[in-house]
Formats: structure tokens, sequence, C-alpha cells
């Protein structure tokens, strides 16, 4: 992600041991880091981070949709 190489990342389940020591260096950047919640509730290892707003946007309103059904 920080390299520019990629644009989303989903995980589910991580520790915070796994992504803490990443955050700084995604928002440094320019990466989005939320919950699946659209949240900065990250304690339960469900994240998404993404490249832009527009593709997170977009990526939480699927999440949601998939909630739903």
């Amino acid at each position: 992600m920080a390299e520019g190489k990629i644009d989303i990342i989903i995980e589910a389940g991580l520790k915070k041991v796994d992504i803490l020591p990443l955050i700084k260096l995604l928002k440094n950047s320019g990466a989005i880091i939320t919950d699946w919640n659209g949240k900065n509730n990250i304690s339960k290892g469900d994240i998404i981070v993404s490249s832009n707003n527009i593709l997170h946007d977009k990526i939480l309103k699927l999440i949601k949709l998939k909630k739903i059904i």
C-alpha cells in the first residue's frame, strides 16, 4: 500500500500487534484506515485500508450491502 502497488486491503481478525506498527506508515502515505463500519475502532481487527476516500467509501457501501443480504 505505502509503495503504491495496491489500492485496498481488507482484513479480519488481526491482532493489535499486526496493525499498530503500520498505522503511522500507512497514514503518512495517504492511506485511509477504518474498521468495517467506517469508524476508527480497529481494536477488533476487522480493518479496511485504502489509497483514497472515494475507494474507501465504495468498499464500505459494499460491505454494508453484504451485511443486509
